[in-house]
């Protein structure tokens, strides 16, 4: 069994054939091909934060799988009205795999903990992989192919926040140099950096408080409010 909790949770290797495999469904959706491999598998939803993308790509992916999904909003009372072990370990009696949108990431790193179901992270304060996996495919997509990718430079304008701090573990394991463009208070730390880095030495992760520099030898440009 297997969580994502963050990005680097995953290798090189499975990130780019998540991407393969997300390439492949969805040019047979394109086609009308509508196979069913989740047919019997079901989706627990789990969400403290609301939500309009996240909720609707997951339990429509679901249902074009062939899967079904349980939304569980917090009339469910998880970590209030039972702790959160006792809750984690029941719901991984009903379910095959459970999805969490929440705030602080000790509590979806909880839930992992004592769900005998994988646990995937819809976002947290600290991160959101699920958001970077989309964006690495599209911008992909946009330079004809994830093959494309190595060798060019995401920057992203905006604080270094749970999506930069994704986006920027996604570039890294996928050869692709990273800029981050904010006020120095909210860079990544030395840490950080030493984290995002540590599967490959040919990228580079650039910071700058000059967002006007850090476009002008951009491939791409990502924008935060």
């Amino acid at each position: 069994m297997r969580h994502l909790l963050s990005l680097q949770d995953l290798t090189q290797q499975e990130l780019q054939r998540i991407l393969e495999i997300s390439s492949s469904l969805k040019a047979e959706l394109e086609n009308g091909l509508r196979d069913a491999p989740l047919q019997g598998h079901n989706l627990a939803l789990i969400f403290e934060k609301q939500s309009l993308r996240t909720r609707v790509s997951f339990e429509a992916g679901m249902a074009q799988l062939g899967g079904t999904s349980i939304f569980l909003g917090q009339e469910a009372g998880w970590g209030k009205r039972e702790a959160m072990k006792d809750f984690a370990e029941v719901l991984g009696e009903y379910v095959d795999v459970v999805a969490c949108r929440t705030y602080a990431h000790a509590t979806v790193a909880s839930l992992a903990e004592f769900s005998s179901a994988p646990v995937i992270n819809g976002l947290t304060d600290f991160c959101h992989p699920c958001q970077a996996l989309a964006d690495v495919f599209t911008i992909g997509e946009q330079f004809g192919g994830l093959d494309q990718l190595a060798g060019r430079r995401v920057v992203f304008i905006g604080d270094g926040n749970n999506v930069a701090r994704s986006l920027a573990i996604a570039c890294s394991k996928l050869g692709v140099h990273f800029t981050l463009a904010c006020p120095k208070p909210y860079q990544f730390d030395s840490l950080e950096l030493r984290q995002i880095l540590e599967d490959r030495s040919d990228v580079e992760i650039v910071q700058t408080d000059d967002p006007q520099a850090a476009v002008e030898k951009a491939d791409a440009v990502y924008t935060d409010v």
